[in-house]
Formats: C-alpha cells, structure tokens, sequence
C-alpha cells in the first residue's frame, strides 16, 4: 500500500537536497504551503551530511544567497493536505463566490510531486463543504472529520466523517460516510493510532474528550488523555505514541499511554525565533524525520524587503529526560541548520511529509 502522510509554520547553520523529483537515500521529502497558494517539495536529509554546516552562530540579519524556486499552485484557501505515496490531495476549504466572500467547498484536487512540473487535477468531491477538517490515511483509505459548515437545521443529519479509497480505480472512487463518533469534537486534530484506529484531538480551549475510531468496524470510543493539554497549534507530530507541538517558545510532548508531559525551549535551537514571532504563521512547524531527529521548519520576512520570505531549516536531536530537580524535559540539540530565500512565499502555514 502506499505510504500516507497528512496535515490539516535562530541561529544559523546544508544543503537540503533535490527541491524537486525523488529524494536520494537517507532524505525525506516535505511539501511546503503558505495557507492554500503556494506549494513547493524540497528534501532534507535524515542524517547530517558532509554537505552540511555543523551548528554555528551568524548574526541575527543573515540573508542566506541561495534561493528556493517554489513550483506554485493554487488551491483552495483553508483546505487540509493528506498524501498518498507521491500524490497530495487539497481536500476543502474555501472558494470566492460571485459576491467575492468566501464561502466551504467540498472540492477535492490532487498533484503528482514525482513530476518536474506540478499540475492540478480534479478529484471526486466530498459528500459535505469541510473547511479546514482533521485529515488523516491508513492504507491508501483517506479519512475527514470534522470542518463543515452544514445549515443549523440540518446539523445532525450531515456526517461529521467521511472517506475516501483511493486504491480503487479513479472511476470508482467515491467518498462515503462513517458512522457518526461517540461524539462530534469543535476543532479536531487527528492523528493514525494504531493499526485501524485513529486518534481525534480537540484544538481549541472547549474541554471534550478525545476519540479513539476504529476504522475497520466504524466503532469508536471516548478516550481521556489529550483533552487536558490543549493543543493550540494543529501542525503536530505523532510518533511512538507520543505528541509533539511547538507552542510559542514552548516545545512539548505529551506520552499517550502514559499521561506524562515534558517541556522544552525553542530558544535553545532557535534563539531568534522570539523577535521573529510575529513574522510567521503558527511558529515553528516541526516535522519527524527518524528516532529522535526532528525538523523545524520557519519562516520570517526581512524587514528591509517585505516580499522576500527566509525559509529555515533547523534539524534537531530531541531527547526525554529528568532534569536535577526531578522535572520531566526535553533535551534539544541542534544538529544542523540550513536557510534559504524563497520570494514568493511570505508565511508558512503547513509541512507536509511525504
């Protein structure tokens, strides 16, 4: 089955490899969004190279000379990413109608990152309108929660899910309903859990219990864990069965299984990150690459020039540990840094793995 990989943005330091086309051995690819206008695939490899600058400290005003030349797409604004092998699915958002308001759409478009020269394409639309919706895939099987916008009246009657099988044939494909959940999160973030189910968080501050569904039989369950954290930043990580997210300057990881949180500093490999806060949407985006290396990708505008974006690439080794008075944290060490100009994309809303 293909490999599915979904999402819903200091000091200074390599190459991050090919920008378009299959990466090399022992690189991962991303696509990078600026909110639903701009795509662009770079890799970044998942161990330092010889290429690659060790960690070293280089004024806060640096412009690095090399540039990325993003391949641009329109997509819907607000729509939610989910890839399939080296297909992106856009799914929902929204679209400007004839009064020039924007209003949900339940259009679905795709695009084969395998080719040097992205082109959209039409995919068979969702049953509803979904405006941001948590997006999550198992087994080539594409799964939508959440994000729609129905008439009040017709509230109860509209799936708060729905999926899609994309390892049938294109004419075949057709996205049907799942059973309705033990209940219908506000915000939610999903996440694969274990073999057939998923994991729906809440991102807002509305306390709700969090969802365990079984794909396989469209059972699901309430499950008390994440609820109490308050994950305001949906861009996040899932791995071993522990959530990451940057919050701000805050980096946290919170253990499922066993309800333990840790913190950590972003400052500690992004020490300039807190002047350019205001500069990016959602902060720091983090992305995994293998064991305990992660990515964090940025991006600021240079003050003197507006329309010129600064895309960071820090890679770090983050590692769980319990500090001298016993308080539970997380050890960042930066491993190697990279950044680029990138002119037409001024914020970063998503990263997407491949």
């Amino acid at each position: 089955m293909a490999q599915i990989q979904s999402v819903s943005t200091g000091p200074r330091m390599s190459q991050i490899g090919s920008v378009m086309g299959r990466p090399v051995a022992n690189e991962k690819r991303f696509c990078l969004s600026n909110g639903g206008y701009v795509f662009l695939v770079m890799s970044v490899p998942v161990e330092t190279t010889s290429e690659e600058f060790q960690y070293i400290s280089l004024p806060e005003d640096y412009i690095p000379e090399e540039k990325l030349s993003p391949t641009i797409l329109k997509v819907n604004l607000a729509s939610s990413l989910v890839s399939v092998g080296s297909m992106v699915y856009s799914i929902g958002g929204c679209k400007l109608d004839e009064q020039n308001e924007h209003v949900p759409t339940n259009e679905v478009t795709t695009f084969d990152t395998d080719q040097s020269q992205l082109k959209l394409e039409s995919c068979c639309n969702m049953i509803l309108p979904r405006v941001s919706p948590a997006v999550v895939g198992i087994d080539g099987k594409i799964y939508v929660f959440g994000g729609f916008y129905p008439i009040k009246e017709t509230f109860e009657e509209c799936p708060w899910a729905e999926f899609l099988d994309t390892n049938k044939p294109k004419y075949k494909q057709k996205w049907k309903a799942l059973k309705e959940p033990v209940s219908r999160l506000s915000f939610p973030v999903a996440f694969h859990y274990e073999a057939d189910t998923i994991l729906i968080t809440n991102n807002s501050d509305i306390k709700q219990d969090d969802i365990i569904y079984n794909v396989a039989n469209e059972s699901s369950i309430a499950y008390h864990s994440m609820c109490a954290q308050n994950i305001k930043n949906p861009v996040t990580v899932f791995e071993d069965r522990t959530v990451y997210w940057i919050e701000g300057p805050i980096f946290k990881a919170y253990e499922l299984d066993n309800h333990i949180f840790y913190l950590g500093f972003t400052n500690e490999v992004l020490p300039y990150f807190e002047q350019r806060f205001w500069n990016t949407t959602y902060g720091p985006i983090l992305v995994h690459l293998k064991d305990n290396l992660f990515n964090i990708f940025s991006l600021f505008a240079i003050d003197s020039s507006p329309n010129i974006g600064i895309v960071e690439c820090t890679k770090i080794r983050c590692t769980k540990r319990i500090n001298k008075y016993g308080e539970r944290v997380l050890q960042l060490d930066c491993v190697s840094y990279k950044s680029y100009q990138c002119d037409p994309l001024w914020t970063l809303s998503s990263v997407l793995p491949m």
